[in-house]
Order: structure tokens, then sequence, then C-alpha cells
């Protein structure tokens, strides 16, 4: 009976404890995304502004150091083609808050294959935006 109890009483506390951590490979189906599912990660944002420029560099140069880092063969469109090949319209502005999780999560990964798929994550553009994403 005692066991039971103990058990009871930890599974009511972790129930009501969690917490959500961006892991390479694994998807995040709530902070930023309005609960969507899609198989993509959608870190948190924070409502600070920054430019198409700036997120479309903080994104790429983590790709790429870890391309080089572990060997990958594979290569990127260049800034803002990168970004803009996944976002419309060009020249919006993006949450730099979504951006760093983002940058977190391919700075996780170890694997080639999974850090060729540069659309897992998806970063938070402020829409409407545009034109003042661009310089």
């Amino acid at each position: 009976m005692r066991f039971f109890l103990t058990a009871v009483l930890c599974g009511a506390a972790l129930a009501s404890c969690v917490v959500e951590e961006i892991v390479p490979g694994k998807s995040s189906s709530s902070a930023g995304a309005g609960g969507m599912d899609d198989g993509k990660v959608h870190p948190p944002g924070n409502s600070v502004h920054i430019s198409e420029t700036a997120a479309c560099k903080q994104l790429k140069d983590v790709i790429v150091k870890q391309q080089t880092d572990f060997g990958c063969v594979g290569t990127l469109q260049d800034c803002p083609s990168f970004l803009r090949s996944q976002y419309q319209p060009q020249c919006m502005e993006y949450d730099a808050g979504s951006v760093a999780g983002c940058v977190d999560y391919f700075a996780k990964i170890k694997d080639c294959e999974e850090l060729n798929k540069t659309d897992k994550c998806a970063v938070i553009p402020f829409a409407g935006s545009e034109p003042k994403g661009c310089p």
C-alpha cells in the first residue's frame, strides 16, 4: 500500500510539472505555433523584432559551423534566400527569441542527415512588418 501511494503521489507531482526541451529530431508542438503539430520545432518567441538579414545570418552561421565541425556535405542558399525559401513575403522582421531557439536547436544536432533538414525548426515571422526587415 505504501508503494502504491508513493507512486500515485509521484505521478501527480510529475503530471503538474511539464518542461519542454528543444531536442534535435523531436518536434515541439506548442510554443509559438498555436498548438500546431507539423513535425517542426517551434521555439517560443520573445516579441523582439530582428531584421531578415540578422535572422538569416544567425541561422545559416550555426548550420554552416555544424556542417564544418562534423564534415557534413551540403549546400545552403545565400542569405536572404536561405530564409526566404521558407517564409514569404520577403523583408519581414522575425522574432529574436524564436530565432535563438532555432539556433540552439541546430547547435545541438550531431548528425549530418538531420542537419541538412534546415526546415525542421520554424521561426516566427512578424506578418505585416515588411519591408522593415530589409536594410
